[in-house]
């Protein structure tokens, strides 16, 4: 949380804030003064809003001045003869100032938009960090610091006793945003009252609501930024492990088992080919996993949309936002058969920005590369273009693992930890206990499926001819024991399924400390596994 220090000092105070919990020596101090940020924000700002209400203002102000001014012209123009202002300079004066003031009063937004707002310096800059746990800590004066938390219900209510405080204004400057966007979003993200100034090769622009500029930095690398706080009452920062961003390469991990690129198109009568042209990226879940969709859009920037309906739950991101999904996927690339159709995908974005969609040979080579991506085209659209020829889809290399996150990521979406209970004679509970661990994908990806096989160490492949999907499952305890769980531990499952996996471990000690042969034991595990997977309530 971050508190402006000093509360009595009205006009200026300081206060340091560590930007690392591993790294003390790294802070810089945030300036805060009430009479400057009043100024930027009602002069100097290139906010719409703030624009449009100080237009408001001075065109109220240049109104009644100028009303006032014609009343005077009017009056002395209304009786020839009799002078009500005697000094013909000044009658001259009075209609010059009057002309002045209603065009001053018709360019007044010209005029703000041109002015600039001032840059602000730090003591010490913000070093590059990419400590997902970052947080900001406040560390005030000794001096202040008491005082401040003396006062801080009054701060906090001030029409206590009849007194109210005067707020404080922090301003803090940040140095490579990008690098620094946990940070960023902790003091900033919702929060009523947060302003955000950046500077960008000299100039200086007021970005507006402080999610607009979590996007913003988490799809450019702006070089340096002034957020600026005009709320008395504490920043709320929310837990960490629910803001922090993905791992790059668990996001892609994920979204290689648990996402779809489409392509749709619809007849139309709005366009002149007949045919309008939709292309989407979307992920859905069961609505249990609306925080990792959340934790997604905000891996991706913010960007997309999330929706409920029933029991399911969808992420989509549309042609205006994609170009941050294209950007990650670049520098994370994904590695099953799916990366054909993400190439594939990309094609199409490249035609609809030539506009070629619009146009009846571009159309045809949408169609053609539609053809060949995901489940080809419907039964309308083989109809309507019944000479199409599918493109070829592009050849995507024998899969090699190129990070433990990303199997994580894979994992978490494909992955299944369950514990097994079935009668046995042999045993003298007469129920037989055993876990297993599961990895299912489309048999296309069977070259995919060997190379986790060898990565993890452990497990066997079962194609399921049939359905056209083979398993990887590992049963054996020690191999559970002595190489998934550690894995898994170290890379971490995200979402329900980490509850999930928490469960697999309680069964997995209570194996392994011999209670599952035990009727008390066996109840437990009988209990946990109730309550895993589809038995799971919340």
């Amino acid at each position: 949380n971050v508190t402006p220090c000093s509360p009595s000092i009205n006009s200026f105070s300081t206060s340091k804030v560590i930007l690392s919990k591993n790294n003390k020596y790294n802070n810089l101090t945030i300036k805060t003064s009430g009479i400057s940020m009043w100024f930027e924000r009602w002069f100097l700002s290139s906010n719409a809003k703030d624009i449009g209400v100080l237009y408001l203002i001075y065109a109220l102000f240049a109104g009644l001045i100028g009303t006032a001014f014609s009343v005077l012209i009017r009056l002395e123009l209304s009786g020839p003869g009799v002078q009500y202002i005697a000094d013909n300079q000044l009658y001259n004066s009075i209609i010059t100032a009057h002309a002045i003031i209603m065009i001053f009063f018709m360019v007044e937004k010209y005029f703000i938009l041109k002015s600039q707002p001032i840059t602000f310096f730090s003591e010490k800059k913000m070093v590059d960090s990419d400590n997902n746990n970052s947080s900001l800590i406040s560390e005030c004066d000794n001096k202040g610091y008491n005082n401040d938390n003396k006062n801080r219900d009054n701060e906090d209510n001030p029409h206590e006793n009849g007194k109210g405080k005067k707020h404080n204004y922090v301003k803090v400057l940040v140095d490579d945003p990008f690098n620094n966007r946990d940070i960023v979003l902790e003091v900033s993200k919702k929060q009523k009252g947060v302003y955000i100034w950046e500077t960008l090769d000299g100039k200086h622009m007021y970005v507006g609501h402080s999610i607009n500029l979590y996007n913003r930095i988490s799809s450019y690398n702006y070089h340096t930024l002034t957020t600026s706080s005009v709320s008395s009452s504490k920043l709320a920062v929310r837990d960490s492990s629910v803001l922090s961003p993905l791992n790059p390469w668990f996001l892609t991990g994920f979204l290689d088992g648990e996402s779809s690129f489409y392509i749709i198109m619809h007849r139309s009568t709005n366009v002149k080919t007949g045919w309008s042209v939709r292309a989407i990226f979307e992920t859905h879940l069961h609505v249990k996993d609306k925080a990792l969709l959340e934790k997604i859009q905000l891996s991706l920037g913010g960007v997309g949309s999330i929706t409920t309906r029933d029991n399911q739950v969808s992420f989509k991101v549309y042609y205006k936002d994609l170009s941050v999904l294209i950007d990650h996927f670049d520098n994370y690339p994904l590695i099953t058969k799916k990366r054909a159709d993400f190439e594939l995908f990309k094609r199409v974005l490249v035609l609809m920005d030539r506009q070629e969609h619009l146009t009846p040979e571009g159309l045809n080579k949408i169609v053609r590369i539609k053809a060949s991506m995901n489940k080809g085209l419907s039964e309308d659209l083989q109809m309507a273009f019944p000479n199409v020829t599918p493109v070829s889809r592009p050849i995507v290399d024998v899969a090699i693992i190129p990070n433990p996150n990303w199997i994580a990521g894979f994992v978490s979406g494909e992955g299944c930890f369950s514990v097994n209970v079935a009668k046995s004679s042999s045993c003298k509970t007469g129920s037989r206990v055993w876990l297993s661990f599961q990895i299912t994908q489309h048999s296309r990806d069977v070259d995919l499926m060997k190379a986790l096989i060898e990565y993890l160490g452990c497990g066997r492949y079962y194609l399921k001819k049939k359905q056209e999907v083979g398993d990887i499952v590992v049963s054996g305890l020690s191999d559970i024991a002595t190489k998934i769980v550690p894995f898994f531990k170290k890379y971490s499952i995200v979402g329900v399924k980490a509850l999930d996996f928490s469960d697999f471990c309680k069964a997995l000690k209570l194996i392994k400390d011999k209670a599952h042969l035990t009727e008390k034991g066996l109840e437990n595990i009988r209990s946990i596994k109730a309550g895993m997977n589809r038995g799971r309530k919340s």
